[in-house]
């Protein structure tokens, strides 16, 4: 396997190396070009780069382009970093502004009860019957006493529920006929 070659420029000329040759002969249609004379004491600015050369270099290129790699991977970590920065800063805002909320809503909500315990108290609505509506305490209070005999039918019996209802005329050849349908 041959070794590639680059082309790199030089400083000094070399006179023992040969004059270069094309890598593929001219088709016979190309018009003739001359070659152009270097004059003896020229410096030569094409020399043959050898197999060490040719690795340092590739080696070089691989470091920059990994330098380049981790340095763009570093600066998206960081962006990274910063937008995750932002998002729970938002969210932090957020649950200050809710817990914010739940707390006025609370104190409402305490306000709320104090108020209607306070409307709902017994020397409230005393005071009210007495000075607003005219009322008065009574003097004795009596309490009134059912007699035996009443006036509607009979619920002791039933257990004090209304009396049951009579089944209508037929009844017994209809059920059978609504129990054996779905």
């Amino acid at each position: 396997m041959s070794t590639p070659a680059v082309v790199t420029p030089a400083v000094k000329p070399r006179p023992s190396d040969p004059p270069r040759r094309p890598d593929r002969p001219r088709s016979p249609d190309a018009p003739h070009r001359p070659d152009r004379p270097t004059p003896p004491d020229a410096p030569r600015h094409l020399r043959l780069v050898g197999a060490e050369e040719l690795a340092a270099v590739k080696r070089r290129r691989r470091m920059r382009v990994g330098g380049v790699v981790l340095v763009a991977a570093v600066i998206m970590l960081l962006f990274a970093s910063v937008a995750m920065h932002v998002v729970l800063a938002q969210n932090q805002l957020r649950l200050s502004q809710v817990d914010g909320q739940a707390a006025a809503a609370q104190a409402q909500y305490q306000r709320l009860r104090l108020q209607v315990d306070q409307l709902s108290s017994p020397a409230r609505i005393v005071g009210t019957a007495e000075h607003t509506l005219g009322m008065v305490p009574p003097s004795s209070v009596t309490y009134l006493k059912p007699s035996g005999a009443t006036s509607g039918p009979d619920t002791s019996a039933s257990g004090g529920g209304p009396a049951p209802a009579t089944p209508p005329a037929g009844w017994s050849t209809i059920k059978p006929q609504l129990v054996a349908s779905p």
